[in-house]
């Protein structure tokens, strides 16, 4: 066992050489068991390398030499024309993913790269699953609605590849190994054992470790001392971009200094070496509760996708640097068989004939997956799991609200709401900006020292490692808050919201349990940094139910629906709004996630939401009134999904409407619910006079306070408005 003795020595020498750093220069390792962790899991290295076993070592040839043959055949079918779109592939870097994965535990979450076939398959997920969602077929993990490697196994706790952005993996896998501890701990009763603990991997690419999600989610893992371990599979060619163009030329491990993780860099082409520091990394990640990070360093051996022209390469690249790449010695099966046979575990005629059987087997799963049905075209997918909000009709049913009632603030029927939520699930966790100490409009005062300060999660600035966070906790089943410090911060976040948690139900059905809250719209001279409204861009997200409570009791009841509901939600807050009174009734009671009529007329429908919009839509209501105009209010309260029916029946009866609301007029929501009510037969012909929308200026939140006013419909716009549509319809 030599080599194998070898291999850990390397390891040792480069882990010494860290340690000296992190004692000199990491105050984090200050006055911690980190060195001696270190130290021992590199002593366990040498015993697993003294007594090898053999299981182990025949995977690791395994699922090398599987994902080798995989690649051979999926090029193949690609050229034959029986699948189409792209064909991604890792010719080169099958070591990486087979030595991580047979690293982990089976109770370890993974969430891999695009070219990490062998991780997901040593992980154990099925082989045939990758053919049927290649081909596409309707009994594939997403029946046709993810091509490729974008699908996930969660049944094993395999992320898998589910979007295109490459760092999305070092941000999810957060969430899910936290959640996983935490139910862990609930389950005992007691601290964990080493042996009882879940880690995580996140494997991303070089051109991923220069994206941000992929620090942030670092940076996370650093601050709340999350046992993962963070691979960069370093392919040297990001996309088509040389590592000078990409990063500068350095050597990627020293990402790991910037947060004070010990880190190894290791040949990526030896599946070997690949398990042996990714077992010693998981070994202290988990022992330590700390983040590690392993590079790899491999070359792809064949395009970015199959599609491509790959002479780019031979401009980037030296002549001899080429050829050693692409050399035998270089590449990855043939490191694994070769060292395992020095090794003793396997010789030339075993291997042949695990080859010839590993062909059959891939060549088998490809035939059955070709004779699979194909998507029925017409067959209907919901955006999400409860379409119709089922849920929360059925809890509003159940609970119904007291008569007997109190006066709270807006503020305070939140915290009430969230408070009650908290007691009702111990897996509920929330995550934010400032929140264990109230947050900026101390919403979450309290709440900490009520309900656990291990499920009230103080974040860095960092809404990315926030947001994917959240969505990783969620898919794993835990319900999950997600708070923005303000919605505007939300757009340094979208990818883990639109992209992923938004798609899961239509792609593969699976529910994503959390709502993303915070405060936006109108707040006086708080101006185009803090003022934005999301709802435009979460609608056209298209699975993300978006609820705007006006009122108090209207708060508390939807918030609590939203958080029982098994899809994800985006809540949005009115921030001017937080200290406002009003009655809310006593004891737990739910609201439908439907609109609510307010106020009965029968000359003119006024549809608006936000509380600012539907005050002013009151004082309009009442100032009509005493000149012979009744006004119909509906605060729209959920606009996805959009309740048509609700609002058909109401402009059916007055045969005019007004849309009144506090984004922009163009692309403004508003425009949405003027197109459904032209399409409808019924609701164009009953029409007496032409739709009006009222909206915001199209300009960028002024802060002059007379300039932000003015920039919103008032009060004289819509009395306006409805005396021309009365005088239109005469």
């Amino acid at each position: 066992m030599e080599i194998l003795t070898n291999i850990v020595a390397n390891l040792e020498a480069r882990l010494t050489e860290f340690i000296g750093i992190a004692e000199r220069r990491f105050p984090s390792w200050r006055g911690t068991d980190n060195v001696e962790i270190l130290k021992a899991a590199v002593e366990r290295a040498y015993l697993t390398a003294h007594a090898f076993p053999h299981r182990t070592a025949r995977d690791l040839l395994k699922y090398t030499l599987v994902t080798r043959v995989l690649f051979e055949e999926l090029r193949d079918s690609y050229k034959q024309g029986e699948f189409t779109g792209a064909c991604l592939l890792g010719d080169g870097q099958e070591a990486v993913g087979a030595g991580v994965a047979l690293a982990m535990r089976k109770g370890d979450y993974l969430a891999p790269e695009h070219r990490s076939f062998s991780a997901m398959l040593a992980h154990g997920t099925p082989l045939d699953r990758y053919w049927r969602n290649f081909f596409m077929r309707a009994t594939g993990p997403t029946g046709g609605y993810d091509p490729n490697i974008h699908f996930p196994d969660l049944e094993r706790r395999n992320f898998g590849f589910m979007v295109s952005d490459m760092a999305m993996s070092a941000g999810v896998i957060n969430g899910a190994v936290f959640a996983e501890n935490q139910r862990l701990l609930r389950e005992k009763g007691a601290e964990l054992l080493v042996e009882e603990r879940a880690s995580g991997v996140a494997i991303f690419g070089d051109g991923a470790a220069s994206n941000g999600l992929a620090h942030e989610g670092m940076n996370l893992a650093k601050a709340l001392r999350l046992p993962i371990l963070f691979v960069i599979l370093n392919n040297q060619i990001a996309l088509r971009t040389h590592p000078n163009e990409e990063h500068g030329g350095i050597d990627l491990a020293n990402r790991a200094f910037a947060y004070e993780m010990p880190a190894l860099t290791v040949d990526g082409n030896s599946v070997l070496d690949v398990y042996f520091a990714a077992a010693t990394l998981l070994d202290f990640a988990r022992r330590a509760g700390h983040p590690a990070l392993l590079h790899a360093v491999t070359f792809r051996r064949c395009g970015h996708n199959e599609t491509e022209r790959t002479d780019y390469v031979a401009e980037m690249f030296d002549k001899a640097f080429l050829e050693r790449q692409m050399s035998r010695e270089k590449d990855a099966v043939y490191q694994a068989r070769t060292m395992l046979d020095a090794c003793g575990f396997i010789n030339e005629k075993r291997y042949r004939t695990f080859l010839r059987a590993t062909r059959k087997v891939v060549a088998r799963k490809r035939r059955e997956a070709l004779a699979e049905p194909e998507p029925v075209s017409a067959e209907k997918r919901a955006v999400f799991m409860d379409p119709e909000c089922r849920v929360a009709e059925k809890l509003a049913r159940e609970h119904p609200a007291s008569a007997t009632t109190r006066i709270l603030s807006f503020r305070d029927a939140i915290r009430e709401a969230l408070l009650e939520e908290f007691a009702a699930d111990p897996r509920l966790v929330m995550i934010g900006e400032d929140i264990a100490r109230g947050g900026i409009f101390e919403v979450t005062n309290g709440l900490p020292e009520k309900v656990g300060r291990e499920r009230i999660i103080n974040s860095p600035l960092s809404e990315g490692a926030i947001s994917a966070f959240g969505v990783g906790a969620a898919m794993t089943g835990v319900p999950t808050i997600v708070e923005f410090q303000f919605w505007d911060f939300a757009l340094s976040a979208p990818s883990p919201m639109l992209t992923l948690a938004s798609t899961r139900a239509f792609m593969q059905k699976t529910g994503v349990p959390i709502v993303f809250r915070g405060p936006c719209a109108y707040a006086p001279q708080s101006n185009h940094y803090h003022e934005k409204i999301p709802e435009g861009w979460l609608a056209n997200a298209h699975g993300i139910k978006i609820v705007v409570p006006s009122t108090p009791r209207d708060a508390k009841g939807l918030l609590k629906s939203a958080v029982r509901d098994p899809d994800p939600v985006a809540f949005l807050e009115e921030m001017s709004f937080y200290g406002a009174r009003g009655e809310v009734p006593e004891g737990e009671y739910f609201e439908e996630l439907k609109p609510k009529l307010v106020r009965t007329g029968e000359h003119i429908t006024l549809i608006t939401w936000f509380p600012k919009m539907l005050h002013l839509a009151a004082k309009a209501a009442d100032e009509l009134a005493a000149k012979g105009i009744e006004v119909e209010i509906i605060d729209l309260r959920v606009l996805n999904p959009l309740d048509r029916e609700f609002i058909y029946a109401s402009v059916k009866k007055t045969g005019r409407v007004i849309v009144l609301h506090e984004d922009s007029e163009f692309m403004g929501f508003g425009a949405q619910i003027e197109s459904i009510l032209n399409r409808d037969y019924d609701v164009y012909y009953s029409s007496r006079a032409r739709p009006r929308r009222l909206a915001a200026k199209n300009t960028p939140i002024p802060a002059h306070l007379a300039l932000e006013d003015a920039r919103l419909p008032q009060l004289a716009d819509i009395t306006a408005a409805a005396e021309e549509m009365m005088e239109e319809s005469q």
